[in-house]
């Protein structure tokens, strides 16, 4: 029996030994990385830096149009963030853009939400509130590859 667990016992060092390494080989590093504060006070303007880490072009989604989640009991819900004025006609925002391997791409958030409702008269008006602390992250959608869209997330948290 003992020499069965030692004729066996090379060939399994040896096979976790590779296989630890084909773990270290698959770990995919993400060629989009998002600069944001940790934290930030909810009288702060957040900005948000997005950096392509390749050699490559990549393609931004939407970029101007900013999507933030807030985590509320366990889910990720979307920030009411206008990008046009209430009832006005709106030029569409950039759908794509390319984001070249040497340049950067910001954006800025105030750290309000902001809706549309009708009034007494029916007339659209923008409702603007200040976001309360909590769990924060931004939704990067980007393309590394034609039509395959790809989304990244970095979390942060808003303060008192």
């Amino acid at each position: 029996m003992m020499r069965f667990i030692l004729l066996i016992l090379p060939f399994m060092l040896l096979l976790s030994c590779k296989s630890g390494k084909e773990i270290t080989n698959n770990v995919i590093e993400s060629p989009i990385n998002i600069i944001i504060p940790e934290k930030i006070s909810f009288n702060e303007i957040l900005n948000v830096e997005i950096q392509n880490t390749t050699n490559d072009t990549l393609i931004l989604i939407n970029p101007v149009i900013k999507t933030i989640e807030k985590m509320i009991d366990g889910n990720w819900v979307l920030q009411k963030i206008r990008y046009c004025p209430c009832g006005a006609d709106c030029q569409q925002a950039i759908p794509r853009m390319e984001l070249f391997n040497t340049k950067n791409f910001s954006i800025e958030w105030n750290l309000k939400e902001s809706w549309c409702v009708k009034n007494e008269n029916g007339i659209l008006e923008k409702k603007i509130s200040k976001v309360t602390p909590g769990i924060y992250r931004v939704v990067i959608k980007y393309e590394k590859e034609k039509y395959q869209t790809q989304i990244i997330y970095k979390e942060f948290e808003i303060t008192d």
